[in-house]
C-alpha cells in the first residue's frame, strides 16, 4: 500500500467503518506502510495524568496501566512529544542525542512489554484542551524505525486526525434530533463517562452557554452530573438535555426550549389528539374525563402555546420534536 492509497482508504472509511472499529482499521492499514507490533492511540487533557480514553492495538490494558504507574513522571519520550506537537519522535533518535537519558524504569518496561523501538507523536484535537497521542512499538531491539518511516507517519497524521473527526461527526448524526427543528436550536455531542467532550457540533456550545453563560470548559457543567451518571434528563430555564450510552460513549442531545415545553404530559397528549382531528367527545372517552374538562384543557393549551385555533396548534406540533406522535 502507498501513502496516497492509504489516505483515500481512510477518508472512505470515515463514512463506511463503524466508529467502534475505526482506530483498529487505521492501525491495520498503517501496519502495511510502517510495520509495527503494538500500538496505542488515545486522548488526554492538558496534563498527562488526565487520560480521557485509550485504544490499544495488540496489547492489553495492563501494559498501559503499568506504564503509567511505573514511569509516567520520568517518561522523557512523552515530554519530547508534548513539546513538539504534530511532529513524530523516534525513540532511537532521542537516545542517540542523549546517551544518558534512558532511566532504569524505562529499560524494564521495554524488556517486559516489548517497547524496544518506538515512534510517538501527539496533536491537538478539535475540542479545546484535548490532545491526541499515538505510539507505534516494535518488539525487536534491532529493528529500528527508519527516517523514511518517521516522515511517512508525520505526513499521514493530519489525514488520520481529520478522517477520525469526520467519522465521529457522521456517527453523531445517526442519532440527530428531528429535522423539523432549526439547526441553531438543537445540537449533539459525544463525551466519555466523566463528561469530557470528545466531539460536539458548534451549536452545542452556544446552547449550553444560554444556560451557563460563564461555562468555558471541555467538560460538561457540574449541574449535569446526574445526566452523566444516571442519564436523567435535564430541563433548565432555556434548554432541555438528554443523554444515552452508545458504544461506551455518551451521546448528549441539547435543544432550545419551545412553547410545547410549557405543557404537562397529559396536556401534550390532548393537544396531539386535538390537532390530529379528534373532537371533544373522542378525547373525553380516550382519557376518561368530562367533555368540559377537555374544553378547559384545550383553552389552557391555547394560552400556554400562544395559538388561537386548531390549525396554529397543528403547525406548532409539526415544527417541534416533542409534537410528533
Amino acid at each position: 500500500m502507498h501513502c496516497d492509497e492509504f489516505i483515500r482508504s481512510i477518508y472512505r472509511g470515515s463514512t463506511e467503518w463503524p466508529l467502534a472499529y475505526f482506530q483498529t482499521n487505521i492501525f491495520d492499514s498503517l501496519s502495511k506502510l510502517i510495520p509495527f507490533d503494538l500500538g496505542v492511540w488515545g486522548r488526554s487533557g492538558e496534563l498527562p495524568e488526565s487520560i480521557v480514553d485509550v485504544h490499544l492495538y495488540h496489547q492489553s490494558k495492563r501494559e498501559i496501566e503499568d506504564c503509567l504507574a511505573d514511569f509516567q513522571h520520568e517518561d522523557f519520550l512523552a515530554d519530547a512529544v508534548r513539546s513538539d506537537s504534530g511532529q513524530v519522535i523516534n525513540l532511537a533518535d532521542l537516545l542517540s542525542h542523549e546517551a544518558n537519558i534512558k532511566p532504569a524504569g524505562y529499560k524494564e518496561f521495554a524488556r517486559q512489554w516489548g517497547a524496544q523501538q518506538v515512534l510517538s507523536t501527539c496533536w491537538n484535537e478539535t475540542m479545546p484542551g484535548l490532545v491526541c497521542f499515538m505510539s507505534l512499538w516494535r518488539k525487536s531491539p534491532h529493528h529500528f524505525f527508519t527516517e523514511v518511516e518517521r516522515k511517512t507517519l508525520e505526513r499521514l497524521l493530519p489525514h488520520i486526525a481529520e478522517a477520525h473527526r469526520l467519522s465521529r461527526i457522521g456517527y453523531m448524526r445517526q442519532f440527530d434530533l428531528p429535522h423539523t427543528l432549526q439547526r441553531s436550536k438543537q445540537a449533539v455531542a459525544l463525551c466519555n463517562s466523566r463528561g469530557v467532550l470528545i466531539e460536539a457540533e458548534a451549536a452545542f456550545f452556544h446552547l449550553i452557554k444560554t444556560e451557563w453563560s460563564s461555562w468555558r470548559s471541555n467538560k460538561l457543567p457540574f449541574e449535569l452530573k446526574p445526566l452523566q451518571t444516571q442519564k436523567q434528563p435535564y430541563r433548565g430555564e432555556n434548554i432541555s438535555i438528554s443523554a444515552q450510552v452508545i458504544d461506551e460513549m455518551v451521546l448528549v442531545q441539547v435543544r432550545e426550549l419551545n412553547r410545547l415545553d410549557m405543557l404537562g404530559k397529559k396536556q401534550l397528549q390532548i393537544a396531539q389528539c386535538y390537532a390530529h382531528g379528534e373532537n371533544y367527545h373522542d378525547i373525553s372517552a380516550k382519557f376518561s374525563i368530562a367533555e368540559n374538562t377537555v374544553r378547559s384543557h384545550i383553552a389552557t393549551i391555547f394560552k400556554k402555546c400562544s395559538v388561537h385555533n386548531k390549525a396554529e396548534l397543528a403547525t406548532l406540533l409539526f415544527k417541534t420534536p416533542q409534537g410528533a406522535r
